[in-house]
């Protein structure tokens, strides 16, 4: 059988899915597309299994194959084809290759560059967040064999050779995802600090693209850059750069009620949400001394717990890096994209001190995953999330990287 090379992080060969015994099934609670061949094969075949014909419906908006249908979800907001045991019925009795290409794929998901094959996943998946995140070392990639039969479902792809349609820095795009991987994997800095020299070099990209629109000049950038970091020379700035704690809180809490405002079903997400905003007694609207105070207890509590290693989080934005690297160099541009994980980490880091604050000596390894699990699904994987956090940026506090520093600083 004819085999390829697929480049993946190194967990990947850890991964397996942990089927009954995961604690957040991924057949509940979002919606699941259909792709066209899945659907048509359900619709002329009303006998497979429980009659999924009669639990699919056409997707009328979308163009694309994949999402030709979606499965109608039961009144648990499941689909109908999950059993008692939390099995998917059709996988148990028929086979994994009568399942959509979403539901063979997921947790799993696939990018094109120049022909080869990269495959990530995400970590609202339970098993990934913990086999990702819970590695010290920190992530590493490598290549593995896999059939030329496996099926995929491409999230995103790039031609380097036909880039005049996509924003100009793309041509560059390995080169500047290499460089945002090292920066936040050189530990010889904080986390914070490590995404706010990010934050300076994605400014001066693009102040660089706008003036003069010398798209050669960015390995030179990238090289200086390199250079600067070594040296130190960012430090000064770094430590210039605002930090004020109750602003930080009121602005983390807002960003945090644009999610609650729309409404979350995932319990495990909200569990930690009321744990968090518990711990710190911030559950009304208005920010109390009391709070400040609490929050700042829970980071001390939160920073022992860590031992000063910020390795899970540093792992969660680079397997953020890794995937989604491509779609938003090409949509939004670097330096967006990197306010929006900013606002991510800020996010998280928010709830985790709040749950130190509420667990104290009890906070786990456990706490932390769930969270960061559960948020990535309820959050992360909202189509609104990063439009509304850029938007809200836009018109209240501005996304430059003073606001950035004052959501990511904590001392």
């Amino acid at each position: 059988m004819n085999q390829r090379m697929i480049h993946v992080p190194a967990y990947m060969k850890e991964f397996s899915c942990l089927g009954s015994a995961c604690e957040d099934t991924c057949c509940s609670g979002w919606k699941i597309d259909i792709d066209r061949k899945t659907f048509e094969f359900y619709e002329a075949n009303p006998e497979v299994e429980i009659t999924m014909a009669s639990f699919i419906r056409r997707n009328e908006s979308s163009q694309d194959p994949e999402k030709y249908g979606e499965i109608v979800l039961n009144e648990q907001m499941s689909c109908p084809a999950l059993n008692e045991e939390k099995l998917c019925s059709i996988h148990k009795n028929m086979g994994e290759k009568y399942l959509s290409n979403l539901c063979m794929t997921y947790p799993r998901t696939t990018s094109i560059i120049n022909g080869s094959y990269e495959l990530s996943a995400t970590v609202a998946c339970p098993e990934v967040a913990r086999v990702a995140l819970l590695n010290p070392e920190g992530m590493t990639f490598t290549n593995v064999e896999e059939s030329m039969d496996a099926r995929h479902i491409i999230s995103s792809q790039i031609n380097m050779d036909m880039l005049d349609k996509l924003r100009p820095e793309t041509k560059y795009f390995p080169e500047l995802r290499t460089l945002s991987i090292a920066m936040i994997q050189n530990r010889k800095y904080t986390l914070a600090d490590r995404l706010l020299m990010l934050g300076l070099f994605y400014e001066e990209l693009e102040n660089h693209l706008s003036a003069r629109g010398e798209i050669e000049a960015i390995p030179g950038l990238i090289a200086a850059f390199e250079k600067n970091v070594r040296n130190g020379l960012y430090e000064q700035r770094i430590t210039a750069m605002p930090f004020e704690l109750h602003t930080q809180m009121e602005l983390l809490r807002r960003l945090l009620d644009l999610h609650l405002f729309m409404g979350i079903s995932n319990k495990r997400y909200l569990l930690c949400v009321m744990e968090g905003l518990q711990g710190i007694h911030y559950t009304g609207a208005s920010l109390k001394e009391e709070s400040v105070g609490l929050y700042q207890e829970g980071h001390q509590v939160y920073k022992a717990f860590l031992n000063g290693n910020d390795y899970i989080l540093e792992n969660y934005i680079v397997n953020y890096l890794y995937r989604n690297f491509l779609p938003i160099i090409s949509k939004q541009g670097v330096f967006m994209g990197l306010v929006v994980l900013i606002v991510n980490v800020a996010l998280i880091r928010f709830h985790l001190v709040g749950m130190a604050a509420y667990h104290k000596s009890e906070l786990k390894n456990e706490h932390v995953i769930k969270l960061i699990q559960s948020f990535s699904r309820a959050v992360e994987h909202s189509p609104l999330h990063a439009r509304n956090v850029i938007k809200h940026l836009k018109e209240n506090n501005g996304y430059d990287l003073a606001t950035m520093s004052v959501l990511l600083k904590v001392d």
